[in-house]
């Protein structure tokens, strides 16, 4: 067999079933597993193959030098490519030796106090790295780099991160994050995770950036995410689940249309466009909301309509009817967003009841409220909790209301609050 050692770091063969998301275990038995200041995790995956870069940093608290022995596990299957320590501020990458060889140098240079990590594989799913020394007050970079394979069953594909532990659960001191860039010569669809509030970031259809960021994150189970690879209009996934074999199971439904959907599909669309030109909106907030409202201009489909709204003390309209698109009433409406000055107070609940009027009763359409402001009512009605109340009751059709903040001093509990109730 062989064995090898990576920069001053030697790969060797044992077993161990402890399962652990990346421990750096003191050799001291008195001494606790030491502090994870940082975890950080980005994943290439491309048609199944995905490549896995891990990169953590533990705290050495202690007044002493300290050796230590490096737990992590990898999926069954999964190859390391890659490992290296950092130190004094340099990253030492790694060579192949033979084993015996490996575990020479690995003693003789801990004996003269210098820098090595023995790698070593454990079974099928570990490996275990020594690092010695470990600088007192000190922190210790760990990076390791892994291919594996994903798991796909019918289109569905299914990639793991193992961050389990066996116990109490580790917590990183600050940015715990994970970020996962997906690519595939299909479509990608129906991407979930059941473990972790992912967020999502398209390039395409196939292409997709998956997020999950937290600081003092919790590392109490394995990161775990599904998506479907399908070029058809509309992904349709099923998950089931049967906990009890005796007992009736239950099942999770994602459907999701592609990205690049054909303009002939889309269902036209009724849109309200309400800005606040009040006077805590002057300046860069102003420019913004500007640029914000031409966009939404420019983007509206052939058969949808539109109506603008802007308001302060008073609540202005730019037509009474809502306008069917076409490329002059498009630059009618952006000659009339550029006018628009910031000045007066904030008519909130006023400038919400004015846009939830023009929606007409038309099966065929969908009507949508979109809402720029800094969410700080000053005129009418100024209590947060009574305009969403006032609102919700007038909204008797459903009419989903999409909030953008404007700025950094944004009321963002009625914001948050508003978008919510109206899904």
């Amino acid at each position: 067999m062989r064995r090898f050692l990576l920069a001053a770091f030697a790969i060797t063969l044992s077993v161990s079933s402890l399962d652990a998301a990346g421990l750096l275990i003191p050799k001291e038995k008195k001494l606790p597993p030491l502090a994870m200041l940082s975890h950080q995790v980005s994943i290439e995956m491309e048609d199944q193959v995905a490549i896995t870069r891990v990169e953590q940093v533990f705290r050495n608290h202690t007044s002493r030098e300290l050796e230590a022995t490096y737990i992590f596990p990898v999926p069954k299957g999964a190859s390391v490519n890659s490992f290296s320590m950092v130190v004094d501020g340099k990253e030492v990458k790694g060579e192949l030796v033979e084993a015996k060889k490996a575990k020479q140098i690995y003693t003789s240079i801990v004996k003269r106090t210098q820098d090595p990590g023995l790698l070593e594989y454990m079974g099928n799913r570990m490996f275990r790295l020594r690092v010695y020394p470990i600088p007192p007050r000190g922190d210790q970079k760990v990076t390791l780099k892994y291919t594996s394979v994903a798991q796909r069953e019918k289109g569905l594909v299914e990639y793991v991160y193992p961050l389990k532990v066996d116990g109490e659960a580790t917590e990183t001191l600050e940015k715990f994050s994970i970020t996962a860039k997906i690519k595939s010569q299909h479509g990608i669809q129906n991407i979930y995770s059941p473990t972790h509030a992912i967020s999502l970031r398209r390039a395409g259809d196939k292409e997709v950036t998956v997020n999950f960021d937290r600081e003092q994150g919790l590392l109490d189970k394995d990161f775990q995410l599904f998506y479907q690879l399908s070029n058809k209009d509309v992904g349709l996934t099923a998950m089931t689940r049967r906990v009890i074999s005796s007992e009736d199971g239950y099942f999770l439904m994602l459907i999701t249309p592609k990205v690049e959907l054909d303009k002939d599909y889309q269902v036209p669309r009724d849109m309200v466009f309400v800005l606040d030109t009040s006077g805590s909106m002057r300046g860069e907030k102003m420019t913004q909301a500007r640029k914000a409202m031409r966009y939404c201009l420019d983007n509206l489909g052939k058969n949808d309509r539109f109506a603008l709204i802007n308001f302060a003390t008073t609540v202005n309209r730019y037509r009474n009817k809502l306008t069917p698109v076409t490329q002059e009433a498009i630059n009618a409406g952006k000659r009339w967003v550029s006018r628009l000055n910031a000045t007066g107070g904030t008519a909130i609940g006023e400038a919400l009841e004015t846009a939830l009027a023009y929606r007409e009763k038309d099966e065929g359409r969908t009507f949508t409220v979109v809402f720029f402001t800094d969410g700080l009512p000053t005129i009418g009605e100024t209590n947060a909790d009574k305009i969403l109340k006032s609102t919700l009751e007038k909204n008797t059709a459903n009419t989903r209301i999409f909030t953008f903040g404007v700025g950094n001093d944004v009321n963002a509990t009625l914001l948050d609050q508003l978008a919510k109730k109206t899904r």
